[in-house]
């Protein structure tokens, strides 16, 4: 399209810059990463534009105080393993990226996930993540690993405010980032309040909206809360 002659559909800003030959000869031979020692890193071909990305985004710091996780997806439809399907999202079919970014949407740290975890030998966020993952010693959920390698890139805790969705906000993360000195807070799913005793959703559902109920753990300086919104909320 970009090299048509009609000037309705020629863009002469490409066409003018580099033939169409070149360009199909560049795109043919490029490559980032040797390809003759892949290993199992799904990403091995496109790691090193990773680390070059995460790298530019953290060349000031981290500089937000107001920090967001979460998932975003690349749209993509042909065939490769990291490819998902994500129901209920705008774009539901292409990769999965989790994403550290400031409040205000500037990204921090990106780390591309892989699907079924294989352990990488590279030394980058992602195989660290595979690794912790994979260790069963680790006893983390996927969310939990996520979150933590995602912030692994943060040097001073105590000046950011973590904010997260029910995907990813557990007690037992709370209380890990509690101990690395992070203030997090977040939705969360009923069965992983550690069982806080909060007024059932049943009796709670039953009562004015607006009504809530709320428990606070001293030992770790966790609070929970449950409301009657327009659905119960935790």
């Amino acid at each position: 399209m970009y090299w048509e002659n009609a000037p309705d559909t020629g863009t002469t800003l490409v066409s003018q810059a580099m033939s169409r030959k070149r360009y199909f000869d560049i795109k043919k031979y490029l490559h980032f990463n040797d390809n003759t020692a892949i290993d199992s890193d799904r990403y091995y071909k496109v790691r090193p534009i990773y680390i070059l990305l995460n790298e530019a985004l953290q060349q000031f710091g981290v500089f937000a105080e107001h920090l967001s996780i979460d998932e975003r997806m690349v749209r993509y439809f042909g065939r490769h393993g990291c490819k998902m399907y994500m129901k209920g999202k705008p774009v539901k079919f292409g990769y999965k990226l989790w994403i550290l970014s400031s409040f205000d949407g500037y990204p921090f740290h990106i780390i591309p996930y892989q699907g079924a975890q294989k352990e990488n030998g590279s030394e980058n966020s992602s195989s660290r993540l595979d690794k912790a993952m994979k260790s069963k010693k680790e006893k983390k959920t996927l969310s939990q690993t996520v979150v933590e390698n995602l912030l692994s890139v943060v040097e001073t805790p105590a000046k950011h405010k973590i904010y997260m969705d029910n995907f990813f906000t557990s007690y037992d993360l709370l209380v890990s980032l509690r101990d690395k000195r992070f203030f997090a807070t977040g939705t969360v799913r009923e069965n992983r309040m550690a069982k806080c005793p909060l007024k059932s959703s049943k009796i709670l559902g039953k009562m004015n909206r607006g009504t809530s109920d709320r428990k606070f753990d001293t030992k770790n300086e966790i609070a929970a809360v449950r409301w009657n919104a327009i659905e119960l909320c935790h």
